[in-house]
């Protein structure tokens, strides 16, 4: 069952050349964890404000379990890149205020979903600490606890894990997944491609406010075939010779390329043991022994690679050619 549905969403800012959301439609179920990737100015964390700042004015609709999301505040917990907890307040009081305004009793003797945030989030000792003496790692484990103790129906995070140590990010991963796991719909911004590797059921990657790609991470990586070669110079050239590579690779195609490296993908169907030997030898022999080569299965990153940039950045018509002939 749908729980989160976007509809034809547009948003634009003032006098900017291109709206920040361009007609994106999409669905989360009960229970699945989407991630959105993309780079800045992507429309990440505007896709996830229309959701959690009903004030914002935009085209489309955005609705949870059927109703209009700016009115279904209730149903929505949210946790912000930054967050806006006032340093003089006890964390204990922090969190009794954001109960009362749900209406959830906070007493963990007498609430046990309260009690089980708690312990999850490992916040009983840290309950009477000032919110100023915390770490950053504590606040985000503070905001996590509001957007959790009225049990949303739609669980909204927009990066939750940047600059988190790995023990912490482990944490939070593993209270995310269980609230999804009570049938909690998560939608998630991140740059980072594990989090969504690991945590994401699917993922969403935005490019100048429309959704390029949208699939599980292991069908997204599936679609550039049977495998990735990769060329490396290990340092910036002037004139990469990627024109060279890629007749030289045939049938590989050429889906990223920057003065550094160059990434070629095997189409589906494409004999990698006994194919894979000899165009790396005339890869090798293209590149001179100036490069690196080296072949694994397609990645994630690799698919956002392909659907963000699709190519090398302003390449000459020779490699255009040489592309299409490839």
């Amino acid at each position: 069952m749908h729980v989160l549905t976007y509809a034809a969403v547009s948003k634009s800012y003032g006098t900017a050349e291109r709206p920040a959301l361009d007609r994106v439609s999409f669905t989360v179920a009960g229970g699945e964890r989407v991630a959105v990737l993309g780079p800045n100015g992507s429309g990440k964390s505007t896709l996830l404000g229309l959701l959690t700042s009903p004030w914002r004015r935009f085209s489309g609709a955005v609705t949870v379990a059927g109703i209009d999301a700016r009115r279904a505040r209730a149903r929505i917990g949210a946790v912000a890149q930054r967050d806006w907890l006032s340093p003089f307040e006890t964390v204990e009081h922090t969190l009794r205020l954001h109960a009362a305004l749900y209406r959830v009793p906070f007493d963990p003797r007498q609430n046990p979903s309260v009690a089980g945030i708690l312990a999850a989030l490992d916040l009983g000792p840290w309950l009477r600490h000032r919110i100023a003496q915390l770490s950053g790692g504590t606040r985000r484990r503070v905001s996590l606890a509001m957007a959790l103790l009225h049990q949303p129906a739609v669980l909204a995070l927009d990066e939750p894990t940047t600059g988190l140590d790995p023990e912490l990010r482990a944490d939070l991963w593993r209270v995310i997944r269980a609230a999804s796991e009570g049938g909690t719909a998560v939608l998630f911004s991140t740059h980072l491609l594990d989090d969504a590797d690991d945590h994401a059921d699917r993922v969403l990657v935005l490019d100048a406010g429309r959704i390029v790609g949208d699939g599980a991470p292991a069908l997204l990586a599936e679609d550039l075939g049977a495998g990735v070669l990769t060329v490396d110079y290990g340092r910036d050239m002037v004139e990469p010779r990627w024109s060279e590579i890629v007749r030289a690779a045939a049938p590989l195609a050429l889906f990223f390329a920057d003065r550094r490296r160059a990434k070629l993908a095997a189409p589906a169907g494409w004999d990698v043991a006994r194919e894979r030997e000899r165009v790396f030898a005339v890869v090798e022999r293209s590149v001179r022994a100036e490069a690196t080569l080296s072949w694994r299965r397609p990645s994630l990153e690799d698919a956002y690679l392909r659907l963000l940039v699709g190519g090398p950045p302003e390449p000459p018509p020779s490699a255009q050619r040489a592309h299409a002939a490839a």
